[in-house]
């Protein structure tokens, strides 16, 4: 799965409403709106720490470090601890376990 497959189903699972948009200064970038009229920023929990932030909260994920390195990301799921997804870079785990949840639900 692609960066931008992550970005859409993570955004999806977290209630986001995004756009991506092209233009001469950067190739392809997401972006959310939050405000009015057109005031729309930039969204990436896979290089924003404070997007990815409300994500792992808005999604209640959680990180455990793996030894070896790496992390895996989890959630409680009735009293179990459920792993989502692993990765070596933090923020990628929490969008891949965002994606997996969203995965999840439209399976149902």
């Amino acid at each position: 799965m692609n960066d931008r497959e992550l970005l859409d189903l993570a955004a999806k699972a977290a209630g986001i409403a995004i756009t991506w948009e092209r233009g001469q200064d950067y190739p392809e970038r997401i972006e959310l709106f939050r405000g009015h009229l057109a005031n729309y920023e930039p969204w990436n929990p896979l290089n924003d720490d404070g997007d990815n932030r409300r994500l792992q909260v808005k999604l209640c994920l959680g990180l455990v470090p793996v030894e070896g390195g790496g992390w895996d990301c989890i959630t409680w799921d009735h009293d179990d601890e459920v792993t989502l997804a692993a990765d070596f870079d933090p923020n990628r785990a929490i969008v891949r376990a965002a994606a997996a949840i969203q995965k999840s639900r439209e399976a149902k």
